[in-house]
């Protein structure tokens, strides 16, 4: 189930931050400036320090659920022209999109530096087996859910622009697997069976692909390739 939340300051019981999300998502804010990590929306960041640092934190409420998320985006959306996007921390103007914001070099540098090498929490660390297997549990039960499925679905097609995807392709071209990537591909292939679903999927995407005349050439290849060897 999506959400659309408010972050309300305690103090004057104003909606300062006007968000989007499941799950847990509405405390993930203030749990990440209370463990003194860095937020890329500084206007919030520094909200939330002003009522950690006077013991507070802030009120938390959600004015709309639904199963489809394109309905919360327009909600959301919706509540921050309502509000005025000058009365909130919010950067943009809600949605999927980013509402015509552009991250400077700097922002996108101290992203950058927070999700790699010694600005990672987990750099030159590893899990204990028992927090992989807790790890393993929770995405298991996430991919249990339809919702969550479609939502991964979508924002992968989204991801996969044209430029993209030729950008992939040029990427693996001349490159080779090795024997051993090979093998652990044919073990964790093995004894599965595809459902009627994935079978008409792969069939109908096989069929749209030889209508193409560059695709059906790489096809040909492909299995001509594999004869050979």
């Amino acid at each position: 189930m999506y959400y659309v939340y408010e972050l309300i300051d305690p103090r004057n019981n104003k909606v300062f931050y006007v968000g989007k999300g499941k799950y847990k998502r509405m405390y993930y804010h203030y749990n990440i400036v209370n463990n003194n990590k860095n937020l890329i929306n500084k206007h919030l960041e520094n909200k939330l320090k002003q009522l950690i640092n006077e013991n507070l934190k802030p009120k938390y409420k959600k004015i709309f659920e639904s199963e489809n998320e394109q309905e919360c985006f327009k909600k959301e959306i919706k509540k921050i022209k309502e509000i005025g996007k000058e009365n909130l921390c919010n950067l943009t103007n809600g949605g999927e999109s980013n509402g015509g914001f552009i991250f400077s070099e700097k922002t996108k540098l101290l992203k950058s530096k927070q999700t790699s090498g010694s600005g990672n929490p987990m750099y030159g660390k590893k899990h204990n087996p028992e927090t992989i297997e807790k790890i393993r549990n929770k995405m298991l039960e996430k991919n249990s859910h339809k919702e969550y499925r479609d939502m991964i679905s979508n924002k992968t097609k989204k991801a996969m622009t044209e430029e993209v995807k030729l950008k992939c392709s040029t990427g693996m071209k001349g490159k080779k697997q090795s024997k051993e990537a090979k093998e652990k591909i044919s073990n964790g292939n093995k004894g599965k069976k595809r459902t009627e679903e994935a079978k008409r999927k792969y069939s109908e995407n096989m069929k749209k692909r030889w209508k193409d005349p560059t695709e059906r050439k790489e096809l040909i290849w492909k299995r001509n390739h594999r004869r050979i060897k």
